[in-house]
């Protein structure tokens, strides 16, 4: 199947289809369980895996973090409607910006407008956010840069990576730079045009007045 390539385009049939076709996680999407664990059931480790997860994405090729649905490769003998379970509904984008903060650079996201319902489980739902390529890459936690693995699993980076990434990013700034600079020069030129325009055609006119 196709992934949609944009988050709002997410329905609950294309995470039922992922889910049926492919038993582990890819480059391009994450399932977590959930979103706010309680506490004392490893809400801390659970943040920074969505963390490291968000960093792999952004210093990568970007990808999707499903919420409400379990591994597949940790419960394999679930059927597809198993491992759909949902999570309760809320200010759920608020939830997962509190938890990115952590990641420097910030790194943006999108998310569906509101969580997906099921219809099977009252009052829960799938919850999606997309994460793109950064161009603020390399984006670090905790003292390490992510890139997204073999498996879909966060890897740190290697030095010559960061560096490249670091290096790629300088020059997207550079370049920025001057487009910025060319802008500006082209709006002073539209500025001059103008004001040239205008006084020509008042002369204009007042020549045309004194006949």
């Amino acid at each position: 199947m196709t992934i949609p390539e944009n988050v709002a385009d997410w329905t609950l049939q294309t995470v039922v289809d992922i889910v049926t076709q492919h038993a582990f996680e890819t480059g391009s999407f994450d399932f977590k369980e959930v979103l706010n664990p309680s506490k004392g059931q490893g809400s801390d480790e659970h943040a920074k895996s969505i963390r490291r997860t968000a960093c792999s994405f952004a210093n990568t090729d970007g990808g999707f973090i499903i919420f409400g649905v379990q591994d597949p490769r940790q419960e394999p003998s679930k059927a597809v409607g198993e491992l759909i379970v949902g999570i309760p509904d809320g200010d759920l984008r608020k939830d997962l910006g509190g938890k990115l903060a952590a990641i420097q650079p910030d790194v943006s996201f999108e998310t569906v407008p509101r969580g997906i319902p099921i219809p099977s489980r009252q009052g829960r739902v799938v919850f999606i956010a997309q994460i793109p390529l950064s161009p603020r890459r390399p984006h670090i936690y905790e003292g390490y840069f992510y890139r997204r693995g073999a498996g879909g699993a966060a890897e740190h980076m290697n030095v010559y990576e960061v560096r490249e990434q670091m290096l790629n990013t300088e020059e997207r700034l550079r370049k920025l730079t001057l487009l910025r600079l060319e802008i500006l020069q082209f709006l002073l030129m539209a500025r001059e045009f103008r004001v040239s325009s205008r006084k020509v055609w008042e002369e204009g006119r007042r020549a045309m007045a004194a006949h």
